[in-house]
């Protein structure tokens, strides 16, 4: 499963060339990441009210070409893992007036986690386990060859 979500770069993203920061990729990235899982029919907002948490362990980017002032991007995000105990969400940052489209592409890995910050397994009667079960993977989305 893939979705695509629209960013456009703001000024505040920019430096003094109008180039967009590298931190703010894995800003759009979680915007994307958020509405995927939406897609998959639970709300992080949701998640958390149930004691429920996914901080990123691990997370990756590369940069392609630079993403500049008033860009109109598309952030395609894709499930390319999930265990009860993980979830590995890839990004590509698409402009569709460059050449080439291609920006830079990115990979984030969550933990399900308590409150408390330990480790924790989603339940299999969990909803977003049975999104994630019926998602298509797509683990070869991001190549970082």
């Amino acid at each position: 499963m893939t979705l695509d979500v629209p960013i456009r770069v703001r000024y505040a993203e920019t430096d003094a060339m109008g180039v967009a920061y590298h931190g703010h990729y894995f800003t759009w990235f979680e915007v994307a990441r958020v509405e995927l899982m939406r897609a998959l029919g639970l709300r992080y907002r949701d998640l958390e009210a149930e004691g429920i948490y996914l901080p990123v362990v691990e997370c990756r980017a590369q940069f392609l070409s630079a993403a500049r002032y008033d860009a109109a991007l598309q952030i395609r995000t894709a499930l390319m893992a999930a265990t009860r105990a993980k979830i590995v969400f890839g990004y590509e940052v698409r402009d569709a007036e460059a050449s080439p489209p291609l920006l830079a592409r990115g990979q984030t890995t969550h933990a399900f986690t308590s409150r408390q910050g330990r480790a924790t397994r989603l339940p299999q009667t969990h909803p977003l386990w049975q999104g994630m079960r019926q998602a298509a993977y797509l683990p070869e989305f991001v190549s970082f060859a």
